[in-house]
């Protein structure tokens, strides 16, 4: 037996929009929470396991962060469809 999902869109133009604002701002904090633990354990690991210049490996990770920011957010902003 085959199921259809119906997705319902969200239009963010028309009616109240204090209802919408948190169902559109949960997912883009809940992503910057989790690139920041992404972050902080790449400077953790790197830390610790590299066995020599460890500033210069961490600065380059520290470098890289908003590289990775970017590209994250890209996808995230191109494949996230918003549902009620």
């Amino acid at each position: 037996m085959s199921f259809a999902k119906q997705s319902q869109k969200m239009d963010i133009l028309n009616g109240p929009i204090w209802n919408k604002i948190p169902l559109y701002a949960l997912p883009v904090a809940a992503t910057g929470m989790l690139e920041q633990l992404f972050n902080a354990s790449d400077v953790a690991i790197v830390g610790n396991f590299a066995s020599t210049d460890r500033t210069a490996a961490i600065a380059a990770v520290g470098a890289n962060s908003p590289v990775i920011g970017v590209i994250l957010n890209l996808f995230i902003g191109i494949s996230w469809e918003p549902t009620l």
